[in-house]
């Protein structure tokens, strides 16, 4: 797990959540259970905008694309600053309670080691 500081600007809302690292995939989600830590709802703030859909495991999914922050806890105690486009899980039963997913295009500006002595990943500036 990666815990990422969240930030949707255009709903003034941040918040840390842990993504799991999905190297499969090209996009980022936001899970329900995320969603509830940024306190924010993809039915009540996404009302009226039309859902996309991604195909994954499971088949196909809705989602609703917000420009984001994305803020990663440095060695120096500062952050390393991305903007993105993540991607926010229409509430389903299936995915309730699925943790969020960081796509590998986010890695792309990190590079990634795992330590499998001690189970540690890590993201480093190149």
């Amino acid at each position: 797990m990666v815990t990422v500081r969240i930030l949707v600007p255009r709903l003034g809302v941040q918040s840390d959540i842990d993504f799991i690292i999905d190297t499969g995939s090209v996009t980022s989600l936001i899970n329900p259970p995320g969603q509830r830590r940024l306190g924010i709802s993809a039915l009540r703030h996404f009302a009226g905008q039309q859902a996309a859909v991604s195909r994954g495991l499971g088949g196909r999914h809705p989602h609703y694309p917000e420009p984001c922050d994305l803020f990663f806890h440095a060695h120096d105690g500062g952050y390393e600053h991305l903007q993105e486009t993540i991607r926010f899980a229409r509430p389903s039963v299936s995915n309730a309670d699925l943790p969020s997913l960081l796509g590998i295009y986010v890695l792309r500006n990190f590079r990634f080691t795992f330590d499998p002595r001690i189970g540690l990943a890590t993201l480093e500036t190149p």
